[in-house]
Formats: structure tokens, C-alpha cells, sequence
């Protein structure tokens, strides 16, 4: 764990319960003994804090962060790198997530939100097949989250809750040929089901 994290993580606790009146439900589903893939819905910028914070202060969550972050913003970047994320390049599809698969294989945590990026109506978007992938490669369990709130939209003193589903085991999957899309796509619908069937219908888009 990076001194950073384990600086800020407190601090961050302690807005983040006043400001969103935060709270975690299904915290006895977090695996205490290895690693895993954590993951959830995408609402607004906050949400890699709302997963972090449900992992606990002795474990460190590494994120994925879009390449613009680290490019476009110098300071961002470097700030995010020490706390542990890293940028990818969402153009460029499943081969840009070898980062990922590596940090994995090391023992530790991910953190990925499926979509890609921030729903603007709080809707579940399609989410994309590099979960499925990293968790074939690196046959590691998954994690769902569904972050709420009301009208799925973050805003100080709203409450703000992380539902924490049984972990999916990586056993479960079962695909042979890595290369083939289609069966990533339907692994990745599996994946989501939880999160999915947690949102209202109305939250959830084709």
C-alpha cells in the first residue's frame, strides 16, 4: 500500500460519511484472504472512492483511470499514480488492458468500472468485455457493486450506498477460446446481472 492511501484513506472516510451520508451493505462479502477484481456501476468521478473505502483501510484498491488524466492533466496524473491507478487507453480495446491482467497476477486488487465510462442519466450502460477477459487470464474472483443514490445522481449530503454482492468465481466461466468476442460479451452480461437486476428498470438501458 502506497503511503499516500494509507494517508488519505481516513481522511476520506470521514468526508465522504458526513458529506454522503455513506454506507456499505454486504460487507461480509469481501474476500479477507486474496485478491480480486472489485467493480461496480459508473455515476460520477466519486464512485473509485466509494469502492475503495468498502475495501477497507489495510488493502489497497488499484484503479483504472482513461489515458486523459494522466496526458492532458500532468499533476492528476501523478497524483492518481500514487494512489495506485493506472491509465488505459479506452480506443484500443481488450489488448490495452495487460496492465491490468499483470497487476492481477501480482496479488493485487483491481478496481474497473465495466461501462467505460460515467453514465450522464444514471442508466447501466453496456459494459465492456475486459473484465471477462482479465478474469479468464488471470483466473481471478469478481466482485459487484452497485453504487445508489437518489435519481442515481451524486450530490453532497445526498445518501449515498454501495450494495456488495456475492463474489462471482472465476471458476463459474467457462470459455476456451479468449479471442472470441461474442462469448466475452455473454460472460460480461453474466458478470453484470447483479448490478443490473439491483438498478430500477427505468435505470437500466439497452
Amino acid at each position: 500500500m502506497s503511503p499516500l492511501y494509507r494517508f488519505l484513506y481516513p481522511i476520506a472516510w470521514f468526508i465522504f460519511k458526513i458529506m454522503f451520508r455513506f454506507e456499505i451493505k454486504g460487507k461480509e462479502n469481501i474476500p479477507k484472504d486474496k485478491n480480486f477484481i472489485i467493480f461496480g456501476n459508473h455515476i460520477a468521478f466519486t464512485d473509485p472512492v466509494f469502492l475503495g473505502l468498502c475495501v477497507g483501510h489495510k488493502r489497497q484498491v488499484h484503479f483504472m483511470a482513461k489515458e486523459e488524466l494522466f496526458k492532458n492533466h500532468k499533476f492528476v496524473g501523478g497524483f492518481l499514480s500514487k494512489l495506485g491507478a493506472f491509465s488505459i487507453n479506452r480506443d484500443v480495446g481488450i489488448e490495452g488492458i495487460n496492465t491490468a491482467i499483470d497487476l492481477v497476477k501480482d496479488g493485487k486488487i483491481l478496481g474497473i468500472f465495466p461501462e467505460g465510462t460515467r453514465s450522464k442519466t444514471g442508466k447501466l450502460g453496456r459494459a465492456k468485455s475486459g473484465i471477462s477477459l482479465i478474469m479468464c487470464q488471470t483466473k481471478s474472483d469478481a466482485l459487484p457493486c452497485v453504487i445508489k443514490c437518489k435519481d442515481q445522481k451524486v450530490k453532497p449530503f445526498r445518501k449515498i450506498t454501495v450494495e456488495i454482492f456475492k463474489v462471482i468465481s472465476a471458476d463459474e466461466l467457462s470459455i476456451e477460446d479468449i479471442s472470441n468476442h461474442r462469448e466475452l460479451k455473454k460472460i460480461t452480461t453474466k458478470i453484470m446481472t447483479p448490478i443490473q437486476e439491483a438498478l430500477e428498470p427505468a435505470k437500466t438501458e439497452e
